[in-house]
């Protein structure tokens, strides 16, 4: 996980230095934490082994904890609608990373999602761990996340909930193991 988030940083270093060395680019940059929720409506579903970030609420479904992670998360279809957004965004100033934005739809706690499901989806009781499961949790508070850029020049002033998150997500991913044979 570190692995990749330096990678990502160096990524968007890179993008904002292609960038300023290039004064007709209009560069727009959304970072998000962790990204779960539906797969896109009429494209094929992927393979189990190409989840993505998805593949976090998958282990729920077969019994597992998830690794602690930090808990901040955003729901893909928020993450799209950024993304939409960014493109009609006024152009950056002087400074490029005027179009830098920061999204985030709050936190999913695991140990909250599998009580959340207990109740809410009583028939996945014998597919996700128990209420009384040990839970390893991600130290410390979790992370507040200013998206106060992306609210005004974005227009991003809401989020899907964790719930809503995760029961598309769940939900998704059913439909999908449908199509993976025997898991």
């Amino acid at each position: 996980m570190w692995t990749y988030g330096a990678a990502k940083a160096l990524g968007e270093r890179a993008a904002w230095k292609f960038a300023a060395e290039q004064p007709t680019l209009d560069l727009s940059i959304i970072l998000s934490p962790f990204i779960f929720g539906p797969f896109v409506p009429g494209f094929p579903f992927p393979a189990q082994s190409a989840l993505s970030s998805n593949q976090h609420i998958y282990t729920l479904l077969i019994g597992v904890i998830p690794p602690p992670l930090p808990p901040s998360f955003c729901d893909v279809r928020d993450v799209a609608k950024a993304h939409v957004a960014a493109l009609t965004a006024p152009k950056a100033t002087a400074n490029v990373e005027d179009k830098r934005f920061l999204i985030c739809g709050g936190a999913l706690i695991w140990k909250d999602a599998i009580e959340y499901l207990h109740q809410a989806r009583p028939e996945l009781k014998s597919r996700i761990p128990g209420l009384n499961a040990a839970f390893t949790p991600f130290p410390g508070p979790p992370t507040t996340i200013d998206t106060t850029r992306a609210k005004v020049v974005l227009g991003m002033d809401s989020y899907r909930d964790w719930k809503e998150t995760l029961g598309a997500a769940i939900d998704a991913l059913l439909d999908a193991e449908k199509t993976w044979g025997s898991v």
